[in-house]
């Protein structure tokens, strides 16, 4: 769960997440979609067409928090989570390295390949 501030900054940092849970009472949650500019740049969050307005969960997300709530964890991202890719392993004691051997290169770098295929496909 992450707080409404922070999905400013996800914002603006254009990562942002095409669809959203708002748990802002205890017992109900909402579905937000995002909205796009006809130039395809994010613009709002509205409703999902399925959920329906009310006094705490209004039809434009930025209607629901107030300057006090809006550092409240309340938002769930609901998007798929991608794959992350392999790193390169590092001991942390200067003594002993983790070297990858040149066949264990190439193969991370291929199944980092396969990964990014996959995370372009959603």
């Amino acid at each position: 769960m992450i707080s409404y501030y922070e999905l400013l900054g996800m914002i603006k940092e254009g990562n942002i997440p095409n669809k959203i849970k708002v748990h802002l009472t205890p017992c109900t949650s909402k579905i937000y979609v995002r909205e796009d500019d006809l130039d395809e740049s994010f613009s709002y969050y509205r409703l999902d067409e399925r959920e329906e307005e009310d006094e705490n969960y209004r039809d434009y997300l930025a209607e629901c928090f107030l300057e006090s709530s809006m550092f409240d964890e309340t938002i769930e991202i609901l998007d798929e989570k991608k794959i992350g890719k392999l790193g390169k392993c590092v001991d942390e004691s200067e003594e002993l390295a983790c070297a990858w051997s040149f066949a264990e290169e190439i193969l991370k770098d291929k199944i980092n390949e396969i990964i990014d295929l996959l995370n372009k496909e959603e």
